[in-house]
């Protein structure tokens, strides 16, 4: 039987990887999850994305410490279990996060026919400008100094292959990529599609999607909160009641304090929206955000 593999950890990898191993049904689809063990939310998150497909096997340890030794010693006890643990040729292996060594330490382990990328948002976009379309598959990691990256690679030497790295990786997307040389998959979300139940519409509310762009330094505070401010405005233009939807890294001081300087009612969803979407009675009249996928 055809055996593939599906390397994860975030929820809208979990999600990708649902919809890629929908289309090979009849395959062994294993899932191999990492959780990061300190952001509860997002761990959450992922179960309930897990859940949504019937995975012949699903692989789930947790690489988080304090301590950079202990985080690698994770990490490499991790590789030395998947590597003792199949034997059998591998179809496909399908990795989440091409910015992430140790999914492709584990590309170069089981030596896979097919490396495929699964979308992870709007990052496939850049990785596909810098990495793929240049013909480039494994990931340069910026600001290691020359004795950090040396003992990288010297701990981690026995689970590189230089073959199996140089090898092409093809994408698995819902984005169009117009006039790119890269072998791509369309991701339409079709499994998704069919999970869905008939919605009503509730035209008396939207939604609005945040998200951690002030926790991230992508701008401060005070210009998200001006941001969020006219998002507002517009919606109650429109005569619309607008729930915040949080984004599961955003600061909870940040959000009381935009639901109390706005008067906006903060909705979690506790689960990828996506699947929250697919599995809801109702659907809002509006749904905005800004810079998401």
């Amino acid at each position: 039987m055809k055996i593939n593999i599906f390397v994860v950890e975030s929820p809208l990898q979990i999600l990708s990887a649902s919809e890629a191993a929908a289309i090979d049904i009849k395959a062994r689809n294993i899932i191999i999850v990492r959780y990061s063990g300190y952001r509860r939310s997002n761990d959450e998150h992922m179960k309930h994305a897990i859940s949504i497909f019937e995975w012949a096997e699903i692989i789930e340890f947790t690489a988080w410490s304090s301590s950079k030794f202990f985080f690698h010693v994770s990490i490499i006890k991790f590789l030395m279990k998947i590597e003792g643990r199949f034997k059998d040729p591998i179809d496909s292996v399908y990795i989440g996060d091409f910015r992430s060594e140790w999914m492709h330490y584990i590309r170069c382990i089981l030596r896979p026919l097919n490396a495929v990328l699964v979308d992870d948002g709007a990052a496939v976009i850049s990785i596909h400008k810098d990495y793929i379309s240049k013909n480039i598959y494994w990931p340069i990691i910026e600001g290691r100094s020359f004795l950090k990256k040396t003992i990288n690679n010297l701990i981690y030497s026995s689970f590189y292959n230089g073959t199996i790295a140089a090898e092409k990786v093809k994408l698995f997307t819902a984005f169009d990529f117009l006039e790119s040389e890269t072998e791509i998959i369309k991701n339409n979300y079709s499994f998704l599609r069919k999970k869905s139940i008939d919605k009503k519409i509730d035209t008396s509310i939207a939604y609005h999607f945040g998200s951690k762009y002030s926790e991230a330094k992508i701008v401060s505070l005070k210009d998200e909160l001006c941001f969020l401010e006219k998002v507002f405005e517009f919606y109650n233009s429109e005569k619309l009641r607008v729930f915040y939807v949080p984004h599961r890294d955003e600061d909870i001081v940040k959000i009381d304090k935009i639901s109390s300087l706005f008067n906006v009612d903060v909705k979690y969803l506790h689960m990828p929206a996506e699947v929250y979407f697919a599995e809801a009675d109702y659907i809002p009249a509006c749904i905005s955000s800004a810079y998401s996928s």
